[in-house]
């Protein structure tokens, strides 16, 4: 009886710290999406590595639609540094995880040979549940806030007398965030912007 309580015990819950590392790893892996312009297989195959299910298809949709109009636009994005500035877990049980996510991506878009730095903002909430391999992968993500920052020494750094491939100093992107995904429509991107990250 006694090796049967035993053996019906539920296993340990994965410590919080490994599981919000696994989280950077397949986040951050994310943004390898950029080197993938017109290859749709590829891009699917980077996603489903972090994504399942409807986030999956979601994120595949609009990474692909991204990259789409990148390319006709002949918009190409680096990606230089991703940096997460504060994680909190919302819930935390056997299977399931929810975070609150605030991170950070600076890169350069470079637009018909003319070189651009971005830093943005994000902030969102992130479900990661275990799959039947046992794996964990993001299921649910909701946007909370993005913001765009950009230094007035950016062009310098880029264009100027100095530049060379040089880019923002680290201590930049710890105040910084991700890319926004392009998007014809100025006023779109405007309006992104200042949606109220309650809503």
């Amino acid at each position: 009886m006694l090796f049967l309580i035993f053996a019906c015990k539920p296993a340990p819950l994965m410590p919080l710290e490994i599981i919000t590392q696994h989280f950077q790893e397949i986040h951050r892996s994310v943004y390898d999406v950029y080197s993938l312009q017109g290859q749709p297989k590829e891009i699917h195959q980077l996603l489903s590595n972090s994504f399942s299910g409807e986030a999956l298809t979601g994120e595949y949709i609009e990474h692909f639609t991204t990259l789409f109009h990148m390319e006709e636009e002949e918009t190409a994005i680096d990606i230089k540094q991703v940096d997460y500035n504060h994680i909190e877990p919302l819930e935390y049980g056997e299977g399931r995880v929810v975070l609150d996510v605030d991170w950070s991506v600076g890169g350069v878009v470079t637009h018909q040979k003319h070189k651009h730095t971005r830093v943005n903002r994000y902030r969102a909430v992130y479900t990661l549940e275990e799959m039947d391999d046992q794996s964990w992968k993001i299921t649910d993500t909701k946007m909370r806030n993005m913001e765009r920052i950009r230094r007035a020494t950016d062009e310098e750094l880029l264009n100027g007398d100095n530049a060379g491939g040089g880019y923002l100093d680290p201590l930049d992107l710890l105040d910084a965030g991700i890319l926004e995904q392009l998007d014809p429509s100025k006023e779109a991107t405007e309006k992104i912007e200042k949606e109220d990250p309650q809503k």
